[in-house]
Formats: C-alpha cells, structure tokens, sequence
C-alpha cells in the first residue's frame, strides 16, 4: 500500500478517534456537573491548562524537528548542485577530445538522478533510477581517471577531484 495512503488513513482515523473522544470526555463532564452539587469540584482548570500546555510543546517540537529536517535536507541538496556544478565546469579543463564522452555519461547520470525524483511515490520505480544514476556515476568515474592519464597535470588532478565530491554528495 502506498505510503500516502498509510498516512491519509492513519490521520483520519486519528481524527474520529480524537473527535470521538472529545464527544465522551463533553458527556461524562455534562452528567458530573449534572449529579454533582458542588460546582467546584467538576471544575478542572488547572488540569486542562497544564494537559493544553503540554500538547502546545509537542506541537512546538513536532514542527522544529520537521523544519530541522527540511533545512538539513535543503542544505545537502545546495551542497550536490554546487559539487555537480563544479564538476561540470572542470570537464572543461580537459582535453577537448575526452570532453564529449564525459558530458554526455554526466548527462546521462543528471537524468538518473531527476528521473528518480520525479518517481518518489513509485518507490521501487525511483530505487530503479537510484540505480541506474549509481552506475552512470560509475562510468563516469571509470571514463575520467582513464582519460586523464593521457594529460597528467594539475587540472585533471582537480577534475578528477571534483568529480569525485560530486559523486559522494549524490550518495
């Protein structure tokens, strides 16, 4: 079953059952104020401040885990573009006649790596494309060393650095 609908479900059902509760908990304090002749002892103040307060903190927790997760995970993808940019530009330091092979194997890994974003829902579609980009960046990473070997200078050491970055900030 698909996650969202695990989800969806699981909220609406917490939803009725809160609802529910909420209805039990209105008559049970209706039928106390009703049989009870002192007013003050049905009176639970304190306690419905003190049980809200502690719902208000978990509320507060839940959403700052939530925009931890959200900014570390933006923070990584900043970090694989800025890796892949680089690693894109420094092809250019090599020999023009290694370039086109490299690009196109990058572009293929890129459209690996989209291609599995945009099949997120379709888990095993999209761990298929996980696939795939891995052994894209496996080609790539194979095809680079090979080719520098026949330049050995500094460029193709830092080409094949940033190459390397790109890749493991894919991972």
């Amino acid at each position: 079953m698909s996650f969202t609908i695990i989800t969806l479900l699981e909220g609406v059902g917490l939803g009725i059952a809160m609802l529910a509760l909420f209805a039990l908990g209105t008559r049970s304090a209706a039928r106390r104020l009703a049989q009870s002749s002192d007013k003050s002892a049905v009176d639970g103040g304190v306690i419905d401040a003190s049980v809200f307060g502690l719902l208000g903190l978990l509320l507060a927790f839940t959403f700052s885990g939530a925009a931890s997760r959200f900014d570390h995970r933006r923070e990584l993808i900043t970090k694989e573009v800025n890796a892949i940019g680089t690693a894109w530009l420094r092809i250019d330091m090599l020999p023009p006649a290694t370039q086109p092979a490299i690009r196109a194997g990058f572009r293929r890994y890129l459209d690996a790596r989209i291609s599995a974003y945009a099949k997120l829902p379709d888990e095993a579609a999209a761990f298929r494309e996980l696939q795939r980009a891995q052994e894209e960046q496996a080609s790539v990473w194979a095809k680079a060393p090979s080719r520098m070997r026949n330049n050995l200078s500094v460029t193709s050491d830092s080409v094949q650095k940033k190459l390397c970055r790109s890749c493991t900030h894919s991972k």
